[in-house]
Formats: structure tokens, C-alpha cells, sequence
């Protein structure tokens, strides 16, 4: 019996070409200091937080109190600003790149 076997090789060259910079001035930059100043927006007892998102006016927050599911603004107060009782398992919210809100629906075949 006999085989044929055809071997082929791809071989891909890249060459830079370019210039070599030189630096011109060297200037010593004066220290950052970070800090971290932390809110709380939200802190009951018997609700739990599943994904948040932020918006202009404070947070959008999905929420599970008890076995029901809520989508929640908070403003940067803390106080709520809108609140929704929601049908069915939800999983997260979802941010496009044109700030858009989508919530999402949990998928199961079950």
C-alpha cells in the first residue's frame, strides 16, 4: 500500500524598519497620591444584590428580596429613587457600548 503525503509550509517574515528616537529632555514628575472614599448606598437585611450598573443619577441595582426579584435606581444619596417588582429569574444587567441597559433573563432547560 502506499501513501502520498504533501506537506505544506506557510512561512510568514516581518521586518521592522524604523528610526531610533532619542530623548531630548528628561523632567522628574512630582508624586500622585490615590485615595479610595467608599459610600454605602445599600444595606438592608434579607435583600441581595445579583449585578448593579451605573447611570447619571445614581446605580441601577437588581435585587432578590425574599424568592422575588427587583430592579432598583439608588441614588448616590441612597435613597431609592425607583423601584420594580420583576417576573421570572433574572441573572444580570448589561451595558452596551452606547450605555444602553438590557437586563438579562435566566436560560434554562429546566
Amino acid at each position: 500500500m502506499k501513501f502520498t503525503v504533501l506537506l505544506l509550509l506557510t512561512f510568514l517574515s516581518f521586518q521592522v524598519f524604523g528610526q531610533k528616537d532619542s530623548i531630548t529632555k528628561v523632567q522628574d514628575l512630582q508624586g500622585v497620591e490615590v485615595s479610595l472614599k467608599t459610600q454605602v448606598l445599600f444595606a438592608k437585611q434579607h435583600h441581595y444584590i445579583i449585578d448593579f450598573e451605573e447611570v447619571g443619577s445614581g446605580v441601577f441595582v437588581l435585587l432578590k428580596k425574599r424568592n422575588a426579584y427587583f430592579l432598583e435606581l439608588i441614588g448616590w444619596g441612597g435613597k431609592t429613587l425607583w423601584s420594580e417588582e420583576l417576573s421570572g429569574k433574572h441573572d444580570g444587567i448589561f451595558k452596551d457600548c452606547i450605555n444602553n441597559l438590557y437586563l438579562i433573563e435566566a436560560l434554562s432547560p429546566f
